[in-house]
């Protein structure tokens, strides 16, 4: 900003010394000039005035759009050296509690021990307080997933052998929920370059969401397809869908259409695409279901 401002002064000093100069001109040449040639002469200064004003105001106009664009560039490099301050201290934040989180588990495994010999009620207790800090140290994951630098082990992954590995670790919690799945394959595709760990937990994560959104039970169908440069998957449910008013925000962290979720897994989710170089996107009808949308490179 302070370079367009000396910029702004040193052009204004310019027109002042150029108007300075041609009135002084102007004058002169006036008053040499004979009485019959004075008249074309001031028509002819008319039309340049005109076309001075002209040139002066886009000039003007082109001024202001630099200065706003500017002042813009700004705002927004203050906006994202304040973000970036927040993500550094808060991922920090979370790495503390995770830490402090491990211990407690330490203390908890051991205290179950002691209890499995002495009190089977307490033993449940334990136990219980194990899966509050489970649930807190992937709360913890996928916060410092979205707040640090990816660190990917980039191999390739073979989405369909993946896909068919995950629908098998879940075939219990569907087979219970009434949840059938259908992996369709065209013949051919790819393998993909992605962290395999973290992709098997974007489709972990979001076969889980397409079996809450059927608490009734319903259908799950997983395609997949490539082209030249890409592979696609799709997974798509039967579910209770998305309404139109939420569909703006499932991405955003921390937003959540379910009491006891976290409103992590889908931001987790576009980020880990993303960072493979990836997409997600999504349409969605209340009470027909919802599709996701999931490209990511072919391996090259």
């Amino acid at each position: 900003m302070k370079h367009v401002r000396h910029l702004l002064v040193v052009i204004a000093g310019a027109v002042l010394l150029l108007l300075s100069i041609r009135a002084g001109v102007a004058s002169w040449v006036w008053a040499s000039m004979p009485p019959h040639g004075r008249q074309q002469f001031s028509h002819f200064l008319w039309l340049e005035t005109a076309a001075d004003l002209v040139v002066w105001v886009a000039a003007g106009g082109a001024v202001a759009w630099l200065v706003q664009r500017a002042a813009r560039r700004e705002r927004d490099r203050k906006r994202l050296a304040h973000l970036a301050e927040i993500a550094l201290l808060s991922g920090g934040l979370a790495h503390e509690i995770r830490n402090h989180l491990n211990a407690l588990g330490t203390y908890l495994s051991l205290l179950r021990k002691s209890a499995a010999q002495e009190n089977g009620e307490l033993l449940e207790r334990v136990k219980k307080l194990e899966q509050a800090a489970t649930a807190l140290d992937e709360l913890m994951n996928d916060f410092l997933t979205l707040t640090r630098p990816a660190s990917d082990k980039l191999e390739r992954v073979d989405l369909a052998k993946l896909a068919a590995e995950v629908t098998e670790f879940l075939s219990l919690d569907l087979e219970q929920s009434s949840v059938e799945v259908h992996l369709e394959t065209d013949r051919g595709v790819p393998p993909v370059v992605g962290d395999r760990g973290k992709l098997r937990r974007v489709i972990l994560n979001l076969l889980v969401n397409a079996r809450q959104a059927m608490p009734q039970g319903g259908k799950i169908a997983v395609r997949l397809r490539s082209n030249d440069s890409k592979v696609a998957m799709d997974i798509e449910d039967s579910g209770c869908g998305i309404p139109p008013e939420e569909q703006p925000r499932i991405f955003e962290a921390f937003f959540s259409t379910k009491s006891e979720g976290t409103g992590l897994g889908l931001a987790v989710v576009k980020r880990t695409l993303e960072d493979l170089g990836g997409s997600i996107s999504f349409e969605s009808q209340v009470g027909r279901g919802t599709t996701f949308h999931l490209t990511l490179p072919v391996a090259d």
